[in-house]
């Protein structure tokens, strides 16, 4: 006894959120059987399984070029910040420029000299120098 379906033409999806394949016979399904998602997207058919695993191997090696670029962009950017020499800003409490950077057993601290404002202690000078220039003025 035969069906009926196997003259007929068979259409298979992949869900794009699931990854369920989902049949249909003759038109092209509207929605996956595994999650119910509505197939608003360009649905794939199977018959592509070539060019998906291609997309995907570029995709791939798209990913693992942007992630190099992206090292090399933070070590250039570190590298720039270690040239560039960390100088303390003006007291943001009284605006004089004679601040000094005293680093000694209980940590490193930015303090003024005129008003005796100091900065939090902190494990090395550059770091104490960052924390520094980035307090706000009162």
């Amino acid at each position: 006894m035969t069906t009926g379906k196997e003259n007929r033409h068979v259409v298979t999806i992949v869900c794009g959120d699931c990854n369920n394949d989902t049949r249909g016979f003759e038109e092209i399904p509207t929605h996956c059987e595994g999650c119910k998602a509505p197939f608003f997207r360009e649905a794939i058919p199977r018959d592509h399984d070539d060019d998906v695993a291609s997309l995907r191997q570029e995709v791939s090696d798209l990913r693992d070029e942007i992630l190099r670029l992206a090292s090399r962009l933070d070590s250039k950017q570190a590298a720039e910040r270690k040239g560039r020499a960390l100088a303390p800003a003006d007291c943001p409490f009284c605006g004089c420029n004679e601040v000094e950077l005293t680093d000694d057993t209980s940590g490193a601290y930015i303090e003024c000299i005129y008003c005796d404002a100091r900065g939090p202690s902190v494990r090395s000078g550059s770091v104490a120098i960052e924390a520094w220039n980035a307090r706000a003025k009162p």
